[in-house]
């Protein structure tokens, strides 16, 4: 089984494992970063979630807007995962590893965007899928319920190891 989705809590190393990956790798890559902004929270403590290519450093643009969120609310930009979500995730190379860092609940109305996640991990690729410990989300208790994953729960004492055994599995 090449579908790795590890689930992880906020701040538990779930970036910082995918970038140590692909220091190493040397296989080619799509997919992307969802990446939270703090420094532009609004007054609400709303904070803007932008998506990044893999392969790309993170701009600040509207046309990579993905929503925000913060304080229990969020605001998503559904048309943004249905439209550039699917296009980064979406490869003719079977022998393309494709990532996503992070799938949490801004998706939950993005249909093609859903839909597409599934027909990756159907797919021939390898594929890992960071997703938030967020019980009670539909998608994601979809996603843990797949029998065709490898699904591993990260926490700071086992990234390491985790870390070990994707380099290996994935790259080795």
């Amino acid at each position: 089984m090449n579908k790795y989705v590890i689930e992880a809590n906020k701040n538990t190393g779930k970036t910082t494992l995918v970038k140590k990956l692909l220091e190493v790798s040397n296989r080619k890559t799509s997919g992307f970063f969802t990446i939270r902004v703090p420094e532009l929270c609004d007054q609400d403590g709303l904070c803007p979630i932008y998506i990044c290519p893999i392969n790309e450093e993170l701009k600040v643009e509207e046309k990579y807007y993905l929503g925000k969120c913060g304080k229990g609310k969020h605001i998503s930009n559904d048309e943004l995962f249905d439209t550039l979500g699917v296009e980064l995730i979406t490869t003719n190379d079977p022998s393309e590893l494709i990532i996503i860092d992070e799938i949490g609940f801004l998706e939950t109305n993005a249909e093609k965007y859903k839909n597409k996640v599934f027909d990756i991990l159907a797919s021939n690729n390898p594929v890992l899928l960071m997703i938030k410990s967020k019980p009670g989300v539909e998608f994601l208790d979809k996603i843990r319920s797949l029998s065709n994953i490898n699904y591993i729960k990260m926490n700071e004492n086992n990234r390491n190891d985790i870390f070990e055994k994707l380099k290996n599995e994935l790259f080795g």
